[in-house]
């Protein structure tokens, strides 16, 4: 529809090289994109794009809201692996080092760190342990070593570490999260939409903290936004997101000026085509997800054991993941929630029971002996064992799906994998 189209790009854009951007020579890592392919969904994103994002500077990815942006980073650092995310990639992903070497988010070991959007820092933790917990699993130093260093990247950022990290301020906790990336020790620093939310002079103070940040340690850094009003002034680079022509298209500097027209209106939703597809369809459609689902199920119950093995980067944090499991499922509250459930279990029998005993002011005193020998025997044998078995396992699955379930939503997941951590060894 041409009321939801940019204005053209101006021609040159792509094949000029950026004034700023010249040709000095930089160290860090290079990202390179060659013929990427991206769909979410049933919806294509991207067709035969390419770009690169230059070593040791920080470039903008811009595009409107829901153009991909987002899952576009989520490809770069490595979060889009899983089938269930729904997305769909084809292409070249590479980080050229200035020796030459280069490594593809296929390794596994991908020189990046993520900022996200709501920081993902672990409530359960300190401001220390947050990048304590990373240096861990990125670096080779030691715990005491590690412990210092964390100590001073709080101290450089600026970031209290006399509170907990659930109660610091969002200025705070952007920062813990900035130090924890920058501890890293990665070539590469993600933001996600760091300014999202914030008015005129929060965003300003972020972007002067993230322009530091790169200026002292030297990272490429790839900031995904909309807000480019906040984060221009911080950028060498500008690489937008052209959702009519699903491509990455590089801006010169001369245009930048130009971005409101540039950018134009956000990508129209999708509008249903038709009544949708027919029953044959959707019965296809649902065998084809039944036996993906049962296929991953086999995989899962056939892993378990090799997952359930302590093979852990850190021990310590291992241990630590735990134990803090441990406790949920067997903790204080845990144990009292058993004993109150038991002695309710035991009053409402033995009520029951001496209540509707017929003739009650004759045979209470004659049976009364035998009948709590019944009972104790029956509820001690039988009925405590299986309520409780049902309780424990009720409250068990409740807890660590609620916590399991918080850490997804406030993307913990993604951070534990960012950082070097195996969810599925480090939660299990």
């Amino acid at each position: 529809m041409t009321e939801n189209a940019p204005a053209s790009i101006p021609q040159g854009s792509q094949a000029e090289p950026d004034a700023a951007a010249a040709p000095q020579q930089l160290t860090g890592t290079r990202i390179v994109l060659a013929d990427i392919n991206v769909q979410a969904g049933e919806r294509t994103l991207l067709q035969n794009a390419s770009a690169e994002f230059p070593a040791g500077q920080v470039t903008l990815l811009l595009g409107c809201s829901g153009v991909g942006k987002s899952v576009l980073l989520r490809i770069l650092a490595g979060l889009a692996t899983s089938p269930s995310t729904g997305i769909r990639y084809a292409g070249d992903v590479h980080f050229e080092q200035a020796d030459g070497s280069h490594r593809t988010i296929d390794d596994g070991d991908a020189p990046v760190a993520v900022v996200f959007q709501n920081y993902a820092l672990f409530d359960e933790l300190t401001p220390v342990e947050n990048v304590q917990i990373a240096l861990d699993h990125c670096r080779t130093t030691g715990w005491r070593g590690n412990h210092q260093a964390a100590v001073e990247l709080l101290r450089d950022l600026a970031v209290p570490m006399d509170r907990p990290t659930a109660v610091m301020s969002g200025g705070q906790q952007q920062r813990l999260a900035i130090a924890r990336a920058i501890g890293m020790e990665t070539d590469v620093v993600f933001y996600d939409e760091p300014t999202s939310g914030l008015d005129t002079r929060t965003a300003s103070r972020v972007a002067e903290l993230i322009r530091s940040t790169q200026l002292k340690f030297r990272r490429t850094t790839v900031i995904v936004t909309h807000d480019y009003e906040a984060l221009m002034n911080i950028a060498d680079h500008i690489v937008l997101i052209d959702h009519l022509q699903q491509k990455l298209v590089p801006l010169v500097r001369e245009h930048w000026n130009q971005l409101p027209a540039i950018l134009g209106e956000p990508p129209a939703a999708d509008e249903p085509h038709g009544s949708g597809p027919g029953i044959p369809a959707l019965i296809r459609k649902n065998v084809a997800a039944l036996a993906v689902g049962t296929g991953q199920i086999v995989t899962d119950i056939l892993r378990l054991p090799a997952d359930l093995l302590p093979l852990w980067k850190s021990f310590r944090w291992g241990l630590r993941a735990t134990a803090h499991y441990l406790n949920l499922v067997a903790g204080p509250s845990a144990c009292a929630y058993m004993m109150i459930a038991g002695v309710i279990l035991g009053f409402v029998a033995q009520d029951f029971i001496f209540r509707y005993l017929p003739f009650r002011q004759f045979t209470e005193p004659l049976l009364i002996e035998n009948l709590l020998q019944g009972t104790g025997f029956s509820l001690y044998r039988f009925l405590v064992p299986i309520l409780a078995t049902i309780l424990i396992a009720a409250r068990s699955g409740a807890a660590v799906s609620a916590d399991i379930g918080s850490k997804v939503y406030g993307n913990q997941i993604d951070a534990i994998r960012t950082i070097g951590m195996r969810p599925w060894q480090t939660l299990r």
